[in-house]
């Protein structure tokens, strides 16, 4: 900009010699008062949005989840209509929201022995929903509905991991005192990926069986979250979230093992 103006100013002074200058000056002068005038509702624009996003990050989250996640089962699901796999998104996005606040509430009493409201864990997506779909789908496939919620899962947790990222909270530990931290959400956001390419790829080539992504999602996040939870901000070395992935590795095992004595039988 600055360059466009001292060109176009030496061309008016070489064209029409001094005097041209005084109404150069005064034109150059009017064009920067009209940048600025045009140029600050963007960036009041550009501040509502980025506060807006901040604000409501966690619902960002949610229907960026529930469209994610009904493409993958859509993809992979071509046996059921989309209604179907829409409403299933849906239910399970308000599950799994329902789910992680209801055992964040828990946590908090064992924590503080007192209730706060507002937070969230995703521990409640391994422990408080498998029962509540174990209660509300007792009348369908229930080895066909947990494998469904698995696939679900995992590109909901990666974008509930960048509302983590964007509201500054489940950060990692700094490195030997200098500014970089131990990357805790950016790793859980590669983690759920990868099981989401796992769980595809099986899926697509039929070498999985039914009803066991689940308790081998289960495994994983409890055997990752065990390490990871190391390297998170937290007060001493040991968490309460490392009890709840032991916790949630033996449960996963044991549900494995149990799909398995059952197909034997």
């Amino acid at each position: 900009m600055r360059l466009i103006l001292k060109i176009s100013l030496l061309l008016q002074v070489n064209a029409r010699g001094i005097p041209a200058l005084r109404h150069s000056i005064l034109s150059i002068f009017y064009l920067k008062c009209m940048v600025e005038v045009y140029t600050q509702p963007c960036i009041y624009f550009d501040s509502f949005i980025m506060m807006f996003i901040i604000n409501n990050s966690v619902y960002i989250a949610l229907f960026l989840g529930i469209i994610f996640g009904f493409f993958v089962l859509f993809v992979l699901y071509k046996t059921k209509s989309k209604q179907e796999i829409l409403l299933l998104s849906v239910f399970f996005s308000s599950l799994s929201f329902f789910s992680v606040s209801l055992f964040a509430i828990f946590e908090s009493i064992i924590a503080s022995q007192s209730i706060h409201y507002g937070a969230i864990s995703s521990f409640g997506i391994y422990f408080v929903c498998p029962l509540l779909i174990s209660l509300l789908f007792k009348s369908l496939n229930k080895n066909e509905v947990f494998d469904m919620y698995a696939i679900y899962v995992c590109p909901s947790m990666v974008f509930q991991r960048f509302h983590c990222l964007v509201s500054g909270c489940c950060s990692g530990i700094q490195f030997f005192h200098t500014a970089y931290c131990w990357p805790t959400r950016e790793s859980e956001i590669f983690f759920y990926l990868f099981m989401l390419f796992y769980f595809y790829r099986e899926k697509k080539k039929e070498q999985i069986k039914d009803g066991i992504m689940f308790p081998i999602l289960m495994i994983c996040y409890g055997l990752f979250r065990f390490i990871n939870e190391f390297f998170r901000i937290g007060e001493g070395v040991f968490h309460l979230a490392h009890i709840w992935s032991v916790l949630c590795l033996i449960s996963g095992y044991s549900f494995f093992t149990e799909i398995k004595k059952r197909r034997v039988q």
